[in-house]
């Protein structure tokens, strides 16, 4: 069941009257180094994010039929939003969830110069640690 067009511009209208853009709060951190992240926002801050994401949703249907490139930019550097993480554009999709191909970005050569370096470094400590091993036991026997 899909929301009507008017309903949707009802809802978003509704949200940005009600809410106090100088109460607002939403930020995106990042989890300690690791791949989650998490929300820190208070109600206002929640209402208006989601008012932003319905703006997107109203401008699907325009996008789709027009053959656009389905990017819709969202409010990033507003006063309210802060965080580690800025979303700054929805890229809109005509799939339903089935038939939606993700492509996961590849590594760059950097990381790949990264990973073999460390593997590298990885393995001369190794290296150096049998060799100071190996010449205890000589010094001691």
């Amino acid at each position: 069941m899909a929301v009507e067009k008017e309903e949707l511009q009802s809802i978003v209208a509704k949200i940005e009257s009600n809410n106090l853009k100088s109460e607002a709060y939403f930020a995106i951190y990042d989890f300690g180094g690791t791949e989650e992240c998490y929300i820190y926002a208070n109600k206002q801050g929640l209402e208006l994010y989601a008012a932003e994401l319905l703006k997107a949703s109203l401008q699907s249907d325009d996008a789709h039929e027009n053959n656009e490139k389905n990017i819709v930019p969202i409010a990033h550097n507003a006063e309210w939003i802060d965080g580690e993480i800025m979303i700054q554009h929805v890229e809109l999709l005509k799939e339903i969830r089935e038939k939606i191909k993700v492509e996961k970005p590849k590594d760059s050569f950097w990381n790949k110069i990264h990973q073999l370096g460390c593997i590298i470094m990885l393995l001369i400590v190794i290296g150096i640690f049998v060799i100071g091993i190996e010449r205890v036991i000589n010094w001691i026997f």
